[in-house]
């Protein structure tokens, strides 16, 4: 069985503020529970949220069963961990999933007696804080496991503070599944879902914040009853802290730069990579344009869920690389500078998690990205939500990106590398994404706003400004 972990409350200097909202004095007091089960994609734009909340002196309480450094993504928020996240298959076998995505297997778990604890977790940390907002991070749009704990979290804060505010954090797109590749009892289920959500919203949230751009990516385009909602829907626009910018000068010994995100499922891409730069190294010394490619220092950094194994082969790979064809490379398997060395790069090569997508646009590093995917008995899947996301940047001239089934075509991967990095940082550049990259800003301007009673105020601002804006309600 995993490793039982009581509820504990850690104060992280906010003690003062504690005591405030145990005498009742006002303070925004914001209940945040996240859980990353795969990757780290909710715990990096979660973590942005919170430290803008607290830099703007809100007391944030985050609550998870599945940390993975906490302080760094989650700053001075108090931290309270939660028994350890457990999963259930349809089958109904138990598991759970470490830092590294490898699960492990609860044999006869008792998941009734799993989620009591949960919900008394939650219980003792909500009456503890007394939090006057409550943020449901991805639910109920999703994760139907949580159902019955996220609505005990909702009475439970209701229960404390009659006006608590309920508001669901959720990203610009839903997973995207096409109907006509789900049976048709498959299908019905997944309406019945759709209805549930709509009526849940309507019925005990106050407001919906979408972390993205309506003029790129609106929601009803992968929820397909938006329109039913009659809880007001925000676009905050896409979360992404400040971040230096990408510059053409000094780019001349600039690095190709090639990561995965979190590791998980991230070693297809680093060996298809791999793959294709071999072939043009192999052809560098006849073409021209291969040789401006390569000449170029390489970067690979794997992420910190990459597998240990997978990691060793990917080191010595590109030491052979290096003792083979002399070039200039490096591999790391995590940097907290990630941010800093894509404004140095002169190329970035990545897969398209929401955080490392928006963050190589807000920068402005040319680039090249893949939805993340994985190959199983010969069966290619990727992510539906990433790939979607992509179609639209490249719509849009925004960005550019390969097909898995290209990626895992060494010839095909190796052209596309060389076209890209030739066009994208030649004279030629293709236009910076004109998007709204002040999610967390506009995030705690909303809530602000809803606790003084103003979230109407928010409406005579206009879409079409909504660059540098709090953006009104979608309906």
């Amino acid at each position: 069985m995993a490793e039982d972990k009581s509820s504990h409350f850690i104060s992280v200097g906010r003690d003062e503020a504690l005591a405030s909202a145990a005498n009742g004095s006002e303070v925004s007091r914001v209940y945040f529970p996240v859980e990353s089960l795969v990757g780290l994609g909710h715990f990096n734009r979660t973590g942005q949220l919170v430290r803008s909340m607290t830099a703007q002196g809100m007391d944030v309480t985050v609550a998870s069963g599945t940390f993975v450094d906490p302080e760094r993504f989650f700053g001075d928020a108090n931290i309270v961990e939660l028994p350890t996240y457990v999963l259930q298959n349809k089958s109904g076998k138990c598991y759970t999933i470490a830092a590294n995505g490898e699960r492990t297997h609860l044999p006869d778990y008792d998941m009734e007696e799993y989620a009591e604890r949960r919900a008394e977790a939650h219980s003792i940390t909500i009456e503890s804080t007394r939090p006057n907002v409550t943020v449901s991070e991805f639910w109920p749009f999703d994760r139907p496991a949580i159902d019955g704990e996220m609505e005990s979290v909702l009475t439970v804060s209701k229960e404390v503070i009659t006006d608590n505010i309920a508001v669901v954090s959720v990203r610009d797109v839903l997973d995207v599944v096409p109907d006509e590749q789900l049976t048709e009892d498959e299908r019905a289920e997944k309406q019945e879902r759709l209805k549930w959500v709509v009526d849940k919203i309507n019925a005990d949230f106050d407001a919906v914040l979408v972390h993205g751009d309506p003029n790129f990516i609106p929601l009803s385009e992968t929820f397909a009853r938006a329109a039913e909602l009659k809880t007001p829907v925000f676009y905050t626009g896409y979360v992404v802290s400040d971040l230096p910018k990408w510059s053409e000068a000094d780019k001349e010994n600039a690095p190709m730069l090639v990561s995965c995100g979190s590791g998980v499922d991230g070693h297809e891409m680093i060996y298809a990579f791999l793959t294709a730069w071999e072939k043009l190294l192999e052809r560098s010394a006849e073409d021209s344009g291969a040789a401006e490619v390569t000449n170029r220092p390489l970067h690979v950094i794997t992420g910190p869920r990459f597998a240990p194994k997978a990691f060793e082969y990917v080191v010595d790979w590109v030491q052979e690389l290096q003792d083979n064809y002399g070039i200039d490379a490096k591999v790391d398997n995590y940097r907290t500078d990630y941010t800093d060395l894509l404004a140095q790069a002169a190329f970035s090569i990545s897969l398209a998690g929401y955080n490392t997508t928006l963050e190589t646009l807000a920068v402005g590093t040319p680039s090249l990205f893949i939805p993340k995917y994985a190959v199983n008995r010969g069966k290619m899947r990727w992510s539906t939500e990433q790939l979607y996301r992509l179609e639209r940047l490249e719509e849009k001239d925004y960005g550019r990106f390969v097909h898995p089934e290209q990626a895992q075509d060494s010839d095909v991967f190796a052209e596309i590398v060389q076209r890209e990095f030739l066009a994208q940082t030649g004279p030629d550049r293709k236009q910076k994404a004109q998007l709204n990259f002040d999610g967390a800003a506009n995030t705690v301007k909303i809530i602000q706003q809803l606790l003084e009673g103003q979230g109407q105020d928010i409406s005579a601002v206009p879409v079409k400004d909504q660059q540098r804006a709090v953006l009104q309600p979608s309906r």
